[in-house]
């Protein structure tokens, strides 16, 4: 059945509502060219089988409508076309029909909390409040491609809504959103941009109160800042170009960064209590007033700029690149570093914390300067030249089969393990390189390995060598051992004195 030409003025009007009853067939209304359909009453469709309306204006931008105001009917499908547009009149819950955007808009004037099943396609969804009016926009049952636009332009610029989706599957908002009062994920992921879409987010986001609850996500390929703030249990990801954050946040779900997209906190910008950060683009605090985060992981790039960056919770590895001169520190847990980090700054290790440069292949290694207060370990199987310096009051193990050198004058005072198959060359040769601190803060060393001492200039070792490894020395300088050592392996000394 086509509908054309009657327009606002001259409508059609259905005014008890729309029945189709059982083992009736399927029917497709088209509603074109300025035509007007106001349904007054309830669509109900006990047929059993799909009923579609069809809306789409015509030449010159001449507009169609079908406004409903009752129940839009289960199993019915209301599609808008070019120029077409959907009205609701009446906030009905839990509405079962399902709406397609072809280009056309889905309109709701009133209050209250317009929920609608399934909205897919391409188009506006457009609520307009009045006076001070508060009221809710709720999505559900998205497939994983659809996109929905929410334009500002025929929202009242009084009164605050809500945007919230729910259910399983993503949204993907295109459009300069308007809406005022903050957005709710209980389910699925709503995206804000995509491509050179941009779709600004304003207000505050809530993702939910469970582990599985909704996913935040950004795709727009340019720069995005959203100074609101993230709570909720669900998930934060940044899906391409730039993002900054400036909002205190507190959603505690993982924070996610794909390959090709930057997350930058600035200011008291924080996910400080995200369950972790997955980095394969870049993470970049380097703008950030005492970033924290409980703990990092992927293959891309942290940079911390002259700022430093706190992990209060760490587990796993990562092997990416941390860059800058400032620091990264671990103050609780563990971390691997399987990845070549240049930065130059300073690695701090707190006293319940560890971190392992190397999983005992070829790859992870530091140059930086590490404040030890915990536990530090080398693993490598092919060990590496190490010239910054190693301070604290931390434990340090060398192992992994390699042949480490270190060439830096450092002052830890902890104990020292050397595993069975890996040696430790302190210098290279010149004035520098040792282990250990002076006097009564030497710390000990545990050599199952080979031990080498390489300096031009002398030196002075006051604790306690032990284990059944070697210790050479090698280099011009004169090595003075003033402890009790046990050590069981061998002793040669050449061309200096030991």
């Amino acid at each position: 059945m086509t509908l054309e030409r009657p327009n606002e003025t001259s409508p059609y009007l259905i005014s008890g509502g729309l029945t189709f009853e059982d083992a009736a067939q399927s029917y497709l209304l088209d509603v074109k060219e300025g035509a007007y359909l106001g349904i007054l009453g309830p669509v109900t469709n006990s047929s059993g089988v799909t009923q579609q309306f069809n809306v789409s204006g015509g030449a010159g931008g001449v507009i169609s409508f079908i406004e409903l105001q009752g129940e839009t009917g289960s199993n019915v499908i209301y599609t808008a076309g070019e120029n077409g547009r959907v009205r609701l009149r009446t906030s009905v819950p839990e509405n079962s029909a399902s709406f397609v955007l072809d280009g056309g808009r889905l309109e709701y004037s009133g209050s209250g909390v317009l929920e609608l099943g399934s909205l897919t396609g391409t188009g506006t969804l457009a609520y307009e409040l009045n006076g001070a009016e508060t009221g809710t926009i709720r999505l559900g049952g998205f497939g994983t491609s659809d996109t929905v636009e929410v334009l500002g332009a025929t929202i009242a610029q009084v009164g605050a809504l809500t945007l919230e989706k729910v259910g399983a599957g993503t949204l993907i908002m295109t459009g300069s959103n308007g809406y005022s009062g903050g957005t709710r994920i209980l389910g699925g992921t709503l995206q804000f941009g995509q491509g050179s879409f941009d779709s600004p987010l304003v207000g505050n986001v809530y993702t939910g109160d469970s582990e599985d609850s909704g996913r935040l996500a950004f795709g727009y390929e340019g720069d995005t800042s959203y100074s609101g703030v993230i709570s909720g249990a669900g998930d934060l990801a940044i899906l391409d170009g730039a993002v900054t954050l400036s909002g205190m946040n507190t959603f505690t779900g993982l924070t996610s960064i794909s390959e090709g997209a930057t997350l930058a906190l600035t200011g008291q910008g924080r996910v400080n209590q995200s369950s972790g950060v997955e980095v394969n683009g870049a993470l970049d605090v380097s703008g950030a007033s005492s970033a924290a985060v409980k703990s990092i992981s992927g293959s891309g790039i942290i940079s911390v700029g002259g700022a430093s960056l706190s992990l209060t919770d760490s587990t796993g590895s990562f092997a990416g690149n941390v860059t800058g001169t400032g620091g990264l520190s671990i103050d609780a847990g563990s971390l691997t570093l399987t990845g070549a980090s240049d930065l130059t700054g300073q690695f701090g290790v707190g006293d319940a914390a560890s971190l392992t440069v190397g999983d005992g292949e070829t790859s992870g290694w530091i140059s930086a300067n590490v404040l030890n207060y915990g536990a530090l370990t080398f693993d490598r199987s092919d060990g590496g030249t190490y010239s910054g310096r190693i301070s604290g009051t931390g434990d340090i193990t060398l192992t992994g089969g390699g042949s480490y050198i270190l060439t830096g004058e450092n002052s830890n005072s902890g104990s020292v393990t050397i595993s069975e198959g890996t040696s430790v060359q302190l210098g290279d040769g010149g004035a520098t390189g040792r282990l250990g601190g002076s006097g009564p803060n030497s710390g000990s060393i545990a050599n199952d390995g080979t031990l080498i001492i390489n300096r031009s200039s002398a030196t002075t070792y006051a604790g306690v060598i032990s284990g059944g490894g070697n210790l050479h020395q090698i280099g011009s300088g004169r090595l003075t051992l003033n402890g009790v050592n046990s050590f069981s392996g061998g002793r040669a000394s050449r061309p200096a004195s030991c």
